[in-house]
């Protein structure tokens, strides 16, 4: 992976949690960080005298000759923790060059239907993607069903009211509030009154009946596109396949915190010897497949590529050539891609003798 340091253009804030950086992208570096609509960027940093890095989705559109990316300040989370508080305006910081399966690319003669399923964060790569399909593919009709905590924190929502507003007839919105804010009626009679919300749009939880309901309004839908938390995408994907979309036409990116892995079952103790092609090079070594790849091969210096840790992006890519490796979650690869021999290497961990392994990136 490459990173190079960039300087923060501006900084904008989108709700009490989350904001947008804007990059300066110098000449010499505009054909490294070209992207295509969906794909993110890895962010490092050096906190507390450890290297940190995340992967954090670019929300402008290809077309508009910025880069940005939206961090929502996760509870806990070192990196947006860290990024909220110390990264400002002027400052140089360290940045991977744009990756990601998770795209849509924009055909100005295509006529198609397209279908957007977010929450919270996850609408940041799905922004980039209605932008570009807006103003390169104005014959497309879209549908975005959105889902947020409440009013103060529908990230972009005066942008999309924006964007709904100008493209009447080809772009359309449903919010979906989990817990709508509920406000006291003022003056003395609101002391003997519950709290009531005005909110007027779908409330509680995206679910299947809600899925159920917006499919019926989108009509035919050509290509849908999931992004947001794991359960989110499971329902999400389940219902569209109900519905008579082919998996190949449903594009999904989990969005999930670090550090939530299932519990593995291999047995440690039984040693494998690990032969890994990295860079042109070729490193081995010994591991009782108690710790994921990634983690044997940071250890020892080797300088792999990876950013979330997670599970959720496919920076760590990379394939099997000989022998077997278990992975403990797999959000960013496909049953064919597994079939296939590829894994992530911080979630996978060797149970055979002898494993070798290409890495991807």
């Amino acid at each position: 992976m490459q990173f190079h340091k960039l300087t923060i253009d501006k900084k904008v804030i989108e709700t009490p949690d989350t904001m947008t950086i804007y990059f300066k992208v110098p000449g010499e570096l505009k054909n490294q960080f070209v992207f295509d609509a969906g794909q993110y960027l890895t962010l490092a940093e050096n906190i507390a005298g450890q290297e940190i890095r995340r992967s954090y989705s670019i929300c402008t559109p290809p077309h508009s000759n910025e880069l940005a990316t939206t961090i929502k300040r996760v509870a806990g989370g070192k990196m947006s923790t860290f990024i909220h508080s110390n990264w400002h305006s002027e400052n140089e910081v360290l940045v991977g060059t744009p990756e990601g399966k998770f795209t849509l690319k924009a055909d100005p003669m295509a006529k198609r239907n397209l279908l957007f399923i977010a929450a919270g964060s996850g609408i940041t790569p799905v922004m980039s993607m209605i932008k570009e399909v807006l103003e390169n593919e104005p014959a497309t009709e879209m549908h975005l069903l959105y889902g947020s905590r409440n009013e103060d924190n529908i990230i972009f929502k005066e942008e999309l009211d924006r964007l709904v507003r100008k493209y009447q007839g080809q772009l359309f919105v449903t919010h979906c509030l989990s817990q709508p804010k509920k406000e006291k009626a003022k003056g003395f009679s609101g002391l003997f009154k519950k709290a009531k919300s005005s909110w007027n749009g779908l409330a509680g939880r995206i679910d299947r009946k809600k899925i159920k309901a917006f499919l019926d309004e989108c009509g035919k839908v050509d290509m849908a596109f999931l992004c947001g938390p794991g359960n989110l995408i499971e329902l999400a994907e389940e219902t569209l396949s109900n519905s008579g979309l082919k998996e190949n036409l449903i594009h999904k990116e989990y969005f999930s915190a670090p550090g939530e892995k299932l519990p593995s079952d291999h047995v440690e103790g039984s040693a494998s010897n690990v032969t890994v092609h990295l860079n042109g090079n070729t490193i081995t070594f010994e591991t009782d497949g108690s710790k994921p790849i990634l983690d044997e091969l940071i250890a020892i210096k080797a300088n792999p590529p990876y950013s979330c840790t997670s599970g959720a992006c496919s920076t760590c890519l990379a394939k099997v050539t000989k022998g077997k490796a278990k992975m403990e979650v797999c959000y960013a690869l496909d049953d064919d891609e597994i079939a296939q021999g590829y894994i992530l290497t911080c979630q996978a961990k060797a149970v055979t003798s002898e494993l070798e392994l290409n890495y991807i990136n």
